[in-house]
């Protein structure tokens, strides 16, 4: 039983009024009594004042509810698994991490389709005039034709024009070769002119050793004198040197 300090007031009263008709009953009282708390000294109600299992839960205080309270017991059975919760909201953009390794290098693609033909260049302009060829050898004279049967007296014909002036004094007048310029891409000239008195009739000019490299151009400067230019296309050719050779010769005026 618990103790008389967790029963409350008006439980007492109940019990001690219950205590009471008994009493009266058996000693055959033929008028009422009625006992309150105020009449019942504290502390004198003892467990073998209280009839057992004569009260009930609601007859105890909070704190007598709280002290009849047993040990936990073991835990049930785990329950079957509830219907799923509907999809929560999107969540907040996290930071953006830090960045990954390089990764390796893929293998080389196919190569690609032959791409169109382009339009045509424009024409380049034009190259220097080439240098003038050697004269060719003589040819073999040519066998001496039959005399031909003598032919009639001609009539007499009239005097004709007098011929063209005479050319004599012929010279050949070649000035010293000079080097031609390796390390520049701008043209070497070299001039010959004849003596005084005659003229020049042609000339001849080039490089002394023949390279693909060098583009040679021989013109006439005036009645007396001739020019030759070489125009390298490649720097840092071999040596080189350019020479001329002038005819020269007396023309009757």
């Amino acid at each position: 039983m618990p103790s008389h300090k967790s029963i409350s007031s008006h439980v007492i009263v109940l019990a001690v009024a219950g205590l009471m008709l008994v009493i009266s009953a058996g000693a055959g009282a033929t008028a009422a009594l009625v006992i309150t708390g105020k009449q019942i000294k504290d502390n004198s109600i003892t467990t073998k004042d209280i009839k057992n299992r004569s009260l009930a839960a609601k007859d105890l205080s909070p704190a007598a509810k709280k002290k009849l309270r047993g040990a936990a017991g073991p835990a049930g059975a785990t329950g079957p698994a509830g219907p799923k919760g509907e999809t929560g909201s999107k969540g907040a953009t996290g930071e953006q991490g830090i960045q990954g390794l390089i990764g390796e290098a893929g293998d080389q693609g196919i190569q690609g389709l032959t791409g169109a033909i382009g339009p045509a260049g424009q024409q380049g302009i034009q190259g220097l005039t080439g240098a003038i060829g050697p004269a060719g050898p003589q040819g073999i004279q040519g066998l001496t034709g039959l005399t031909g049967p003598r032919g009639l007296p001609g009539v007499d014909g009239v005097n004709g024009v007098d011929g063209l002036p005479g050319i004599s004094g012929f010279e050949i007048v070649s000035p010293t070769p000079v080097a031609v310029g390796l390390l520049t891409l701008t043209p070497t000239t070299l001039t010959a002119a004849c003596p005084t008195g005659k003229q020049a009739l042609a000339a001849t000019g080039g490089t002394t050793t023949l390279v693909p490299n060098i583009v040679t151009q021989v013109s006439r400067v005036s009645p007396t004198e001739f020019k030759v230019m070489a125009l390298p296309t490649v720097l840092g050719l071999t040596a080189n040197n350019l020479s001329l050779d002038l005819v020269c010769a007396t023309v009757a005026s």
